[in-house]
């Protein structure tokens, strides 16, 4: 069903580096998603990623855990 679904759209600006920059940002960004809807059962709802520039910098399990507790914050 397409009711149950947590969708997910991100954005990232030309102020976050060059376009291979960004584009890392973005596989970054559906890799992380996709774990998290396989471990955990979310409430649908559709939610909207604004990347910014400190992105970059941090470490792939502190992305992973902020965005959780960003979901988690909305049940």
């Amino acid at each position: 069903m397409e009711d149950d679904l947590l969708k997910v759209g991100f954005t990232v600006s030309k102020r976050v580096g060059n376009a291979v920059k960004r584009n890392y940002c973005k596989r970054l960004i559906r890799v992380i998603t996709k774990e998290i809807i396989k471990e955990n059962k979310f409430k649908p709802a559709e939610i909207i990623v604004i990347v910014r520039p400190s992105f970059i910098k941090e470490k792939y399990i502190n992305l992973k855990n902020e965005f959780v507790k960003g979901l988690e914050n909305l049940r």
